[in-house]
């Protein structure tokens, strides 16, 4: 019943916030007639291309987040659906609801206990992703204001991308990618979230050529640290100072031929194993599509 009530509520409020033009164009995570991560890899890997092209500076910052799902306080969901105009009595619903939200441990059959969830967004449903991407939106407009970032040659500027909680940071100089990322641990801290400092990075561009940087210290004391030589995996694709093409492609035909060899080996019949090499190892591929550049010759094999 809950999961059927959720999902009328996330179909009607992504109707109001996409009719109102409440959703950030720079966070694709629940935005219906994108393809999500495709796209933004696609405008990152035209801001790498330009900056390479035009021989400009460019710095970039990768920012993880710890448990994201989890460290959201339950009163910060409710300030962003009133922030966004939110109709009263889906907020109270919603209110009233987490405050009832609790896990069950069980052992053996025996009920052990109840734990209350009293922060974080229950996952499970439709709804708990479209109020993930509600609570990031004030960090979105704390960005925009910022009014740095990197300028492509279209006179088109760009500061940041979202992926649910995966964020990339994009700033002309060093002090401007430090900016932005001291500005968005500020606002993370106000709602409660923690960046995971260990799988965070950052490269300096001058002139489209990777020069070494000390890293970015942030006012807790801990150091976002410059990425190492082998890259830094966004949103499932190794990127350095551009797409890591070669290696990617090696590690997509490793993983091709593994499902591929898994499928053969089942005992599948012939139809079945049809379906899954098109569903599930042709996928691996499909992916990069676009994104890796693979030559002609390549895709043949």
């Amino acid at each position: 019943m809950w999961k059927l009530l959720t999902g009328v509520l996330a179909e009607y409020l992504y109707i109001f916030f996409e009719s109102n033009e409440l959703l950030p164009e720079e966070q694709k995570g629940c935005r219906r007639g994108s393809k999500g991560t495709k796209d933004q890899l696609l405008i990152d890997k035209m801001v790498l291309r330009d900056c390479k092209k035009r021989r400009t500076n460019l710095s970039l910052a990768w920012i993880d987040y710890k448990k994201a799902y989890d460290m959201v306080p339950h009163s910060w969901i409710v300030e962003c659906l009133d922030m966004m105009g939110c109709a009263e009595n889906v907020r109270n619903l919603l209110e009233k609801s987490m405050s009832q939200w609790k896990c069950e441990l069980n052992a053996g059959g025996t009920v052990l206990g109840e734990v209350p969830i009293n922060r974080g967004i229950f996952q499970g449903d439709s709804l708990s992703p479209l109020l993930f991407v509600v609570c990031l939106v004030p960090l979105t407009m704390v960005l925009h204001k910022v009014k740095v970032g990197y300028e492509m040659s279209g006179k088109v500027k760009i500061n940041h991308l979202l992926f649910m909680d995966d964020l990339k940071l994009y700033g002309k100089t060093e002090e401007q990618i430090e900016s932005l990322v001291n500005t968005v641990q500020l606002v993370s801290d106000d709602i409660g979230m923690e960046f995971g400092v260990a799988k965070c990075g950052m490269l300096v561009l001058k002139r489209g050529k990777v020069v070494k940087s000390e890293g970015i210290i942030l006012p807790s004391g801990d150091v976002v640290k410059e990425i190492e030589e082998e890259g830094y995996r966004y949103l499932g694709i190794l990127e350095k100072d551009e797409i890591l093409s070669q290696t990617m492609k090696e590690k997509i035909m490793g993983e091709y031929y593994r499902r591929l060899r898994l499928i053969l080996r089942s005992k599948l019949n012939g139809k079945n194993k049809m379906m899954g090499i098109n569903m599930w190892v042709v996928a691996v591929i499909w992916y990069g599509g676009g994104i890796v550049d693979w030559r002609q010759e390549e895709l043949k094999k």
